[in-house]
């Protein structure tokens, strides 16, 4: 969790000493994926570290917090109209589905289904 927090306090940083205007998520992963690649040294140490930890217990309190966002500007949400939420409802059950052809896909090229 140490080198975690580390990659999240150094993409804040970045975020707020370079002057491109990007958020800084965008700045931890890219920190993240670097520091991880194999040609850079260290890499294995980091890979080692990290690879216990259970990625959907980290995203738990994001989501939570995006959540949270989202009910504070109910009435910016309210604004976007029924039509918005069609959509998002499409978006997701096409996002959902072609998630799972993918798996069913490749799961049947590896002869595990």
């Amino acid at each position: 969790m140490v080198v975690l927090i580390l990659i999240c306090l150094a993409g804040l940083i970045l975020q707020h000493v370079l002057p491109i205007n990007i958020p800084s998520v965008a700045y931890i992963g890219i920190i993240g994926i670097l520091v991880s690649m194999p040609v850079m040294p260290g890499s294995e140490y980091v890979v080692k570290w990290t690879q216990d930890i259970n990625i959907l217990a980290l995203a738990t309190p994001i989501l939570a917090y995006a959540g949270i966002a989202i009910g504070r500007s109910w009435t910016d949400f309210v604004k976007l109209g029924w039509r918005s939420i069609v959509v998002a409802m499409f978006v997701m059950v096409g996002t959902f589905l072609g998630s799972a052809f993918i798996a069913e896909v490749v799961l049947r090229m590896q002869g595990l289904i």
